[in-house]
């Protein structure tokens, strides 16, 4: 028995959903309120033509599928909208998410026990105010366009618009078009962009981004029969050999030929970077490199400064004549409505601050956010689903939230392993997460981790399953097979159904994860910031908060 929160969800993307249908799962009430007119969070507002960067093996839900694990593919906007609407229905969350209502404010109740959210209707403009007992903060990094400025931009004659407003190719047709940044958008509008303006267009980029390969499924490489792949270890090897190594992979797991002219482009490029796809927030989309190959982009360093028209780059290279400026520079946190709140953390928004990128020190389990972890490589909606299903074992009391210091001190070990491995792009993107290493932490406080005994468990019960653990791209659904809220036969039909990677890549891979998990232990010597090494580090605190508090990742009514 437990006490039935009602919680109070602000936003109705991916993570509000998720959030929504895990909380009533366990017998909570639980609201979604949403500005946009109806559901995809981010993907309902997008240009035409917008394509995700992960496979639907990878960013569906671990407990709802259309039933196409067998044909990988990265869906179009509006068919992952459509997979949200059929979760949504299937779970009956529907009567429950509201539209067109913008949260103006969080502010405790008069008994100070509760909160209430103050809600503008967009239609009417009337606001009302709605009473819970916890909130949980889903509105995703998308909410405020970052803006960036250049000497001389006052004087630009042209168009200069950010990649949130942008709709369609149409609208640059037969103009001379540069466009700054070359993220997952930016990759796409170059692509698409490049195909109708000017073929002798010079396209200006700054601080972009390569992959280990463009739109490879990477995240077969992590995995492995010792119980957790040492992906951290990868990192502590020769970056070039690793850029070179990944990229080959990328390129077998494709299926394309090495001879392939978009991706020997990307290979050259990846390995000109001297770093590999772990280490770096890399584009998952091979758009831009389309672009260059077939329709005449042609990349440049940072833009320096604008000269009336033309636009001068750090190589003393110019674009003259700039009809247009894309931005695909990004977004930046904020979170207006939480400002009486949490004032400070408002102020300077860094998720990575949150221990799990999830829980305020201050705030326990009253005020919770979650989809502020994105990977890497990898997808949010995954992430967001184990966040849900820790924050439903804390709201029953199934877990329990470390004690403050401790949970102060997990931040601190987490976010630092996170700048190590991520260096500068860490800081641009401040819910940059690894993948794996990730799922793997919230899976080990839900009870759900897939170790050494599990997996050999699983081995001798289902080598199918086994392989597919293994050699299929990392999702939810293998966080199904073992501990709380498993749904071990639903899990195990939609692994058999998984693509795997292809005899022989997966023992090269085999080989290649024991090598990474054996030097790695060896790493932690080396590197304490390293992925195995904030294990052993974890570990320790793990210790002193049991033997002070009696605390552990699994304290709660089940221990």
């Amino acid at each position: 028995e437990y006490k039935k929160w009602h919680v109070g969800i602000i936003g109705a993307g991916a993570s509000g959903l998720v959030n929504l249908k895990t909380l009533m799962e366990k017998g909570f009430t639980g609201e979604c309120w949403e500005m946009q007119t109806g559901l995809g969070g981010v993907y309902l507002s997008t240009y035409q033509q917008a394509q995700l960067t992960t496979s639907n093996l990878s960013v569906t839900f671990s407990d709802y599928s259309h039933g196409d694990e067998s044909i990988p593919r990265m869906y179009m906007a509006n068919e992952y909208r459509d997979y949200l609407k059929g979760y949504s229905d299937h779970y009956g969350l529907t009567p429950f998410l509201h539209f067109q209502k913008k949260v103006q404010k969080v502010e405790k109740s008069a008994e100070g026990e509760k909160y209430n959210l103050i809600v503008e209707c967009l239609q009417s403009g009337e606001t009302t105010t709605y009473t819970y007992d916890k909130i949980i903060v889903c509105t995703g990094a998308n909410t405020t366009a970052s803006i960036p400025c250049w000497p001389g931009q006052e004087n630009f004659k042209g168009q200069i618009v950010h990649s949130s407003v942008y709709d369609s190719p149409e609208d640059f047709r037969g103009k001379r078009v540069c466009l700054i940044g070359v993220g997952e958008s930016g990759s796409d509008i170059a692509g698409l962009v490049s195909k109708v303006t000017l073929l002798h267009t010079a396209l200006g980029w700054t601080n972009y981004r390569y992959g280990a390969s463009a739109r490879s499924r990477g995240e077969y490489c992590r995995r492995s029969f010792p119980s957790k792949s040492s992906s951290e270890v990868e990192i502590l090897l020769s970056p070039s050999f690793s850029s070179c190594l990944t990229t080959f992979l990328g390129l077998q797991m494709r299926g394309d030929a090495t001879g392939d002219a978009v991706m020997s482009k990307t290979s050259r490029m990846n390995g000109s970077q001297n770093t590999h796809g772990f280490a770096i927030f890399g584009t998952k989309n091979d758009s831009f490199v389309k672009a260059i190959v077939y329709n005449g982009l042609e990349l440049k360093p940072s833009l320096d400064r604008i000269d009336g028209q033309d636009l001068h780059f750090e190589d003393g290279s110019v674009f003259e004549n700039c009809d247009a400026i894309i931005l695909n520079t990004g977004y930046r946190m904020s979170f207006p409505f939480l400002e009486e709140i949490c004032p400070d953390f408002c102020a300077c928004p860094d998720v990575r601050s949150l221990w799990k990128h999830s829980f305020h020190a201050d705030l326990g389990t009253d005020v919770m956010f979650s989809g502020f972890a994105r990977p890497a490589f990898g997808a949010l909606p995954p992430c967001s689903e184990m966040q849900a299903r820790y924050i439903s074992m804390l709201l029953t009391g199934e877990r329990v939230l470390p004690p403050k210091d401790v949970q102060l001190k997990l931040t601190e070990l987490e976010a630092e392993q996170e700048m190590w491995q991520y260096d500068g792009a860490a800081k641009r993107v401040k819910g940059l997460v690894d993948f794996l290493l990730y799922m793997d932490g919230m899976a080990e406080v839900i009870g759900c981790y897939l170790n050494f005994w599990r997996m050999l468990h699983l081995l001798v019960t289902n080598p199918r399953v086994w392989h597919a653990v293994n050699f299929s791209p990392i999702g939810g659904v293998q966080y199904r097979l073992y501990g709380p809220d498993a749904k071990n036969q639903y899990a195990k039909q939609a692994l058999s159904a998984s693509l795997c990677s292809r005899f022989p890549d997966r023992y090269v891979l085999m080989a290649w994860s024991w090598f990474f998990w054996i030097f790695g232990k060896m790493g932690v010597y080396f590197c304490t910031r390293s992925g195995s090494g904030l294990e052993y580090r974890k570990a320790a605190v793990f210790a002193d908060a049991k033997k002070r508090y009696g605390w552990t990742p699994l304290s709660g009514i089940e221990a």
